[in-house]
């Protein structure tokens, strides 16, 4: 009797040394953070915020590039205008002032 016993001991210690440690299917190992209240996919998403930082940075670029083209117009239209004002005064000098 003493070695039945014995035997089923011994096969019980084995089989638990064997056995494999496994989760159920309901369980994870991983952990997850708990989930915010409020989600936002324009701060959360990776995707989306790369998305709106390069049309910002589109935008920036537009932005940039009228104002030069504004720039250069101007001082174009201010040089034509002092042309202007300075042909207008070659014509007055020719005659005499009333």
């Amino acid at each position: 009797m003493a070695a039945i016993i014995a035997q089923l001991s011994r096969a019980n210690r084995e089989r638990r040394r064997n056995a494999k440690k496994t989760l159920p299917p309901d369980k994870s190992a991983a952990f997850l953070p708990p989930f915010e209240r409020r989600f936002v996919p324009e701060v959360h998403n990776k995707y989306l915020r790369c998305q709106r930082l390069l049309k910002e940075k589109k935008r920036q670029e537009k932005i940039a590039y009228v104002q030069d083209i504004i720039e250069s117009a101007s001082e174009n239209l201010l040089d034509d205008r002092l042309e202007q004002l300075k042909k207008s005064l070659a014509k007055r000098k020719g005659f005499p002032d009333r």
